[in-house]
């Protein structure tokens, strides 16, 4: 018998450790419900179960973000229903304004609804949002730098990079289409400016429409920007003669003339009728006919039929000025009101006519009545993309064309600086483009589309790449094609205009539903998926309560044995008093 060492007590003890650590451990088990609260308890399964944890957390918000997806998409089908409704209601009109049983004032009433319908179309595409986003404006986020599939990509200049390019570019703009314009204007309108100021402005602004316009004063501005310029039909338009017919409304401006007083048919048509107009004219004649063409002239509607009624009725404009004695026509008409600049458009018109009964409005009758020689002569007219230059009068009083005005001559070819004593060009500074994504945007064709914006991207699972793009449609009445909707004059052409609309918005309706029914099958499968791993990672990580139960009770049992027998073991000790004593 040994004192020293009490190996029994010592194995006893040991194992009474044990079963309470084994106890513990089964007790921490049920409290968490877990079978693994450390990488101890299981490291391969902690390793399993972590990544599971991931896919399944994952899932679960990609479940979140195609709901939001939904949500958005029935938000846009929603204004899109109400703009269809309003589409269905123009029709409506459009089909009653074409039964002769309406007056003249019964069409123009029945115009001022469809004109109120249209401004709220436009409305509802501005004011209908989801977080923020408008949904009916091409939602997505869109490439300044061009229109899709067009323009020069890049990367964007800064500094002094930016500034070289600008002043580049500003400078073969000046030499080969504004300084260009201004020496047509002073010669074939006698029209001259000086001293005056021309502000570039580069900007994107893909809701305007609009390739360049002008903002009209002694010292306009001029911003160009890389939205498609609406027309009609399969026509192109160059966007230097866009340049150009900027111009006229820029010198007309900054030359003094009484440019409040003109009828909108002429500023239009003497801005056409510089760098001629006749692929607009002769698409419009397609579409319409020679004679609704003309009557578009008073049109409430300013697209592209009334330009092209404006350009024809300013060709008839200068044939009455030459017949009335006015060798130049225009010119001399547009000479004479910048040297008298008190005198209104119609009192020029009278004195240059010499004819003080003239009107405005007997004009215009007179061009329904009359015009359609002049529509016919300028289309059998040789010449591509411009009117020929005007020679003259035949014996019988009509313009004679003499060689085609061609994109050459509205427009030299040429690198050297062109002599003007008019506009000094101010560049204002912008950072949207480089040198040459100006030059593609500016000078290349546009063919009218109809802008769907950018791609907007929906994370539909929980790892790199699983995701889809949707393109929400911009839905104006310009995207719509509805500009020359004019139930007024054309009835019966502006149903199928609100045909092509109305399928044109089916069509995009019925993309977002295809896409709505994908995002939510997508969602169930998201949630299943979810619903499965989250099984298998509980098998894996939580405690079967029964039987970890079945342990932490037999844990119990052999600590309170282990107890007992410490003190058995620790008393055993003791005998040996008994020998010494």
């Amino acid at each position: 018998m040994r004192i020293q060492h009490n190996i029994l007590a010592l194995n006893t003890h040991r194992n009474l450790l044990l079963n309470n650590t084994n106890g513990n451990k089964g007790l921490e088990k049920l409290s968490s419900g877990y079978r693994i609260n450390r990488a101890g308890d299981d490291a391969a399964g902690l390793v399993i179960s972590e990544k599971m944890r991931c896919q399944i957390r994952g899932l679960n918000m990609s479940g979140k973000n195609i709901q939001d997806g939904i949500s958005l998409i029935q938000t846009a089908e929603g204004g899109m229903n109400e703009i269809h409704s309003m589409l269905q209601r123009v029709r409506e009109l459009s089909v009653q304004s074409a039964n002769d049983t309406n007056t003249s004032e019964d069409r123009a009433k029945l115009q001022l609804e469809v004109t109120s319908l249209f401004d709220e179309i436009n409305s509802i595409s501005e004011r209908t949002e989801f977080n923020g986003m408008k949904v009916l404006r091409g939602g997505g986020s869109i490439d300044p730098r061009g229109p899709s599939g067009g323009g020069t990509s890049g990367p964007m200049l800064t500094g002094q990079a930016l500034i070289n390019a600008q002043t580049s570019f500003t400078e073969r703009l000046v030499q080969s289409t504004l300084e260009a314009s201004e020496n047509m204007l002073a010669s074939d309108y006698g029209l001259t400016v000086s001293g005056k100021t021309m502000t570039l402005s580069y900007i994107t602004d893909s809701s305007s429409g609009m390739v360049a316009r002008v903002w009209p004063s002694s010292n306009p501005t001029m911003e160009i920007d890389n939205a498609d310029f609406f027309t009609e039909g399969s026509l192109w338009i160059d966007e230097d003669r866009i340049v150009a017919h900027e111009m006229v409304h820029a010198v007309m401006a900054a030359s003094g003339i009484n440019m409040d007083s003109m009828p909108d048919w002429f500023i239009e048509g003497s801005a056409e009728f510089l760098p001629g107009a006749k692929e607009r004219l002769e698409g419009s004649v397609n579409i319409l006919g020679v004679q609704n063409t003309i009557n578009m002239i008073t049109s409430s509607t300013k697209g592209s039929h009334f330009y092209s009624a404006g350009y024809a009725a300013t060709i008839y404009l200068d044939q009455k000025l030459r017949q009335s004695g006015n060798s130049e026509g225009l010119k001399n008409l547009l000479e004479y009101m910048q040297s008298n600049p008190s005198k209104t458009f119609e009192q020029a018109m009278k004195d240059k006519m010499n004819n003080q009964s003239y009107s405005l409005s007997t004009f215009v009758n007179d061009f329904k009545a009359n015009g359609a020689s002049v529509v016919q002569n300028v289309l059998t007219n040789a010449g591509v993309g411009a009117i020929s230059e005007i020679t003259g009068l035949d014996g019988d009083g009509n313009l004679v064309f003499g060689s085609p005005k061609t994109n050459e001559t509205i427009v030299p070819d040429t690198t050297n600086k062109i002599d003007s004593n008019g506009f000094n060009y101010v560049f204002k500074n912008n950072t949207h483009y480089t040198d040459d994504m100006l030059a593609s945007i500016l000078f290349s064709n546009y063919l009218p589309t109809i802008d769907e914006g950018g791609d907007m991207k929906l994370q539909l699972g929980a790892n790199e790449g699983q995701n889809m793009n949707i393109t929400m449609p911009t839905i104006t009445t310009d995207a719509l094609g509805l500009n020359e909707v004019d139930i007024e004059v054309l009835p019966e052409h502006s149903i199928t205009l609100l045909d092509n609309a109305i399928g044109a918005l089916s069509h995009e309706r019925s993309k977002l539903g295809a896409i709505q029914n994908r995002l939510e099958h997508a969602y169930e499968n998201v949630v299943n998926t979810s619903e499965n791993l989250t099984a298998a990672e509980s098998r894996i990580r939580d405690t079967d309560m029964a039987k970890e139960m079945m342990n932490f009770t037999k844990q119990n049992i052999l600590m309170q044995a282990a107890q007992s027998m410490l003190s058995q073991a620790n008393q055993q000790p003791q005998g040996v008093l008994q020998l010494l004593g």
